[in-house]
């Protein structure tokens, strides 16, 4: 199932804009890298852009979101995992990446649908993308990163560059 967001200039706030410069498709069993400076709208067009764009219509996929900062939600999700399982507890980012994709190919076994996986500057890019990646789930994975230049030889990866134009612009071209 392809995701798709239109070519466009789209206002994501007040003083910024997003030029989509083409279509850009998302599509199972392919990776996008989302790669730009700090500043050139990454953040925004996943949560502005893709993100409402995948809440049109919910019933067609899962949506596994894990935002930048993570580490500031580990006491939340320690308190919902205790009470969920006993005796598991998670220490740190990886235990994490562990648990969500533990719940997100559950959820995908009792109803069959693709999973959009979005990573804004995770840590554990290596860990989700084993998880839910090269086991061959049908999952699309959408991530930013400065950390893992070895991720970028993954199969089916595409580009998608963020390029400050201005204070109040960015301009986004998908490179297949």
């Amino acid at each position: 199932m392809p995701w798709i967001i239109k070519k466009g200039i789209y206002q994501i706030w007040d003083n910024f804009s997003i030029e989509l410069l083409t279509d850009i498709t998302f599509q199972v069993n392919h990776s996008y890298y989302l790669k730009g400076d700090n500043g050139s709208g990454k953040t925004s067009f996943i949560r502005k852009l893709l993100i409402p764009n995948l809440q049109i219509e919910p019933e067609q996929q899962h949506i596994l979101y894990c935002e930048q900062q993570i580490q500031s939600i580990y006491d939340v999700v320690n308190a919902y995992v205790f009470f969920q399982k006993q005796n598991y507890f998670i220490n740190n980012e990886k235990d994490l990446a562990i648990y969500q994709s533990s719940l997100a190919l559950e959820a995908n076994d009792l109803e069959k649908r693709p999973l959009m996986c979005i990573l804004d500057e995770s840590k554990e890019l290596p860990e989700y993308h084993k998880q839910l990646i090269s086991d061959g789930k049908d999952c699309c994975l959408v991530f930013t990163t400065h950390h893992y230049p070895a991720i970028l030889a993954l199969d089916n990866l595409h580009i998608v560059e963020f390029q400050a134009i201005a204070n109040r612009l960015s301009k986004v071209m998908l490179h297949e």
